[in-house]
C-alpha cells in the first residue's frame, strides 16, 4: 500500500498535537508507516508505505524547531535519538525548522 497525506503548514502551526495523532492513527488504520517528507512552499506531503511487521506500531510527532542553526537541528535530533525517536525528516516552514519523529511501540497498544 502506498498513501500520501498532505497538511498546510498552517494547520501543522495551529495544531502540531493534533496533526501527530491524525498521522499516527492514520497510519495504524492502513497498516502504514511514514517513510518521507515532501516539503514545498508551505505544505507538507508525507508519503507512507506498508508497515511490514503488524508487531510494530509507530507513534508520530511534529515538533517546532524555529529558526536554528544547522548545530542546532543535530543536538535537537541526537536528543531525540537518545530518547527512543527515530527522526522522519526536518523541513522548513514560514516560521522555521520543524521535524516529524516517531517512536516505534511493540505489541499492541
Amino acid at each position: 500500500m502506498f498513501k500520501i497525506i498532505n497538511f498546510s503548514g498552517d494547520t501543522i502551526r495551529l495544531d502540531d498535537c493534533g496533526v501527530s495523532r491524525s498521522v499516527t492513527d492514520a497510519c495504524r488504520r492502513s497498516g502504514t508507516a511514514v517513510e518521507g517528507i515532501v516539503a514545498l512552499k508551505d505544505a507538507v506531503s508525507l508519503v507512507c508505505s506498508e508497515n511490514c511487521d503488524a508487531q510494530i506500531r509507530h507513534e508520530y510527532r511534529f515538533t517546532a524547531l524555529g529558526r536554528v542553526s544547522y548545530e542546532d537541528i543535530c543536538a535537537i535530533l541526537r536528543c531525540r535519538y537518545d530518547n527512543e525517536f527515530r527522526t522522519v525528516g526536518v523541513f522548513p516552514l514560514a516560521d522555521g525548522y520543524w521535524s516529524l519523529t516517531e517512536k516505534i511501540l511493540t505489541g499492541k497498544q
